[in-house]
């Protein structure tokens, strides 16, 4: 039984109950007037039968009789309709009765129904922390697959590229965490290794590896011949890591392994993280001649073939000069940053490597440009293990590109943005 229904059975009996209290106080109103009246007509008979003749007695006791007997019958169908009566406002009271024993079993139920309500909201709240953590579990699970995906056996990025990796970023090859450029020329390009000067002031300290990280001069082979570290033309050793290479010196197996055609260059300003590189690299540009099948397709062999060492070479006997395409910035921005001298010495749109300045100390790499002059410390990279001039201000991984100042862009000094960039070296 709904609550309506109980309100409408209540709401009827007290209709009931109101107008059987009604008819019973007409009942009683009419008798108590039969009374009165019957009472009146026997005093009045009374009173006239002292004064009536004892002849008429009969009449009288005949009369008084039957008004008794009607004061009965009167008495006694009263008392059936009260009976009556009673027996509906029983009735009535069985069923409020019966009404208010069903709502209590409602309000119980009910209680129970809520009990219920706030255990299933309970419930509820468990289930939204277990979905939590099954939500969780599963992104890691997802993370994870995704990372084995990225662990397939590729050799090196232009096999990871025809697989199907098409984005620029990091990938995980055979030989460890590379990065690779998937948007260039048609993709494939292969970072090998970073040049990455942090502190240019500092001269061939322990972090100029590219040059000499034992200082200006120090070689077991002296002055005459000194390599330096020799890593340009090293095959096998390795430093630092692909994700921070433009934080640190950066060379991996590959610098000796890949064979590849061409040389692809960018310059990143230093400290990026690797996921930025590519959109904020402020050149780019590479070879197209297929230049390294005259070097077996590897990178060290230009300078195997045309030796890095001190002393051994006069100005001007070089290594390769190869022209090169940007594909972001342009050749003239990047002419721009160069020390201006060195700017009226040399040709823009060329990687050129192994040269030689007046002091007959060699350079790795003029990044952009091909030197055609004999101060080659002033706008070129990297090189041998020893710097006559002014020893040992031209000695370091961007040699002497603060003749004239740090980042002044004055005369032999190069620009704070070319200084302050990390140059990476792909193949493909």
């Amino acid at each position: 039984m709904t609550a309506m229904d109980v309100n409408f059975v209540t709401s009827s009996g007290n209709i009931n109950l109101n107008k059987l209290d009604d008819q019973v106080n007409v009942q009683e109103a009419a008798m108590t007037n039969v009374r009165d009246t019957l009472t009146e007509y026997i005093s009045r008979f009374d009173f006239n039968l002292s004064t009536l003749d004892t002849s008429t007695d009969t009449k009288i006791e005949a009369l008084q009789s039957l008004l008794q007997s009607s004061v009965k019958r009167l008495d006694e169908k009263t008392d059936s309709n009260l009976e009556t009566l009673g027996g509906s406002v029983k009735g009535i009271y069985s069923r409020v009765d019966t009404v208010t024993a069903s709502l209590k079993t409602t309000n119980q139920n009910l209680a129970k129904a809520t009990t219920n309500i706030a255990k299933t909201n309970t419930d509820v709240v468990s289930l939204k922390k277990v979905d939590s953590s099954v939500v969780a579990r599963l992104d890691a699970l997802n993370k994870s697959l995704i990372e084995l995906s990225t662990r397939v056996e590729y050799s090196n990025c232009a096999q990871a590229y025809t697989a199907g990796q098409k984005t620029t970023g990091l990938v995980r090859l055979k030989s460890g965490m590379a990065y690779c450029d998937m948007e260039t020329t048609g993709g494939g390009w292969t970072l090998i290794a970073s040049v990455h000067e942090d502190n240019v002031r500092a001269k061939c300290n322990s972090k100029d590896v590219w040059t000499n990280s034992k200082g200006n001069g120090k070689s077991s082979r002296g002055n005459s011949g000194n390599v330096g570290d020799g890593h340009w033309q090293d095959e096998k050793s390795t430093f630092g890591s692909a994700p921070n290479a433009c934080k640190d010196d950066f060379k991996n197996e590959l610098y000796g392994t890949l064979k590849a055609k061409n040389v692809m260059l960018w310059h990143v300003p230093n400290g990026k993280e690797a996921k930025d590189w590519d959109k904020t690299a402020i050149w780019k540009y590479h070879t197209s001649n297929n230049f390294l099948n005259s070097y077996g397709g590897l990178f060290p062999k230009i300078f195997q073939k045309h030796k890095l060492q001190s002393q051994t070479k006069s100005c001007r006997q070089t290594g390769p000069a190869v022209p090169v395409k940007f594909v972001k910035g342009t050749e003239g921005d990047l002419f721009g940053n160069i020390a201006p001298n060195s700017q009226g010495e040399s040709t823009r749109g060329f990687i050129h490597f192994s040269v030689v300045n007046n002091e007959r100390a060699m350079n790795a790499m003029c990044a952009g440009i091909r030197y055609n002059g004999c101060n080659t410390e002033h706008a070129c990279l990297g090189g041998a293990g020893y710097f006559p001039e002014g020893n040992p201000r031209q000695c370091s991984d961007f040699s002497g590109w603060d003749w004239d100042g740090y980042g002044t862009l004055n005369s032999w000094s190069a620009s704070k943005k070319m200084t302050e960039a990390a140059v990476l070296i792909f193949v493909k």
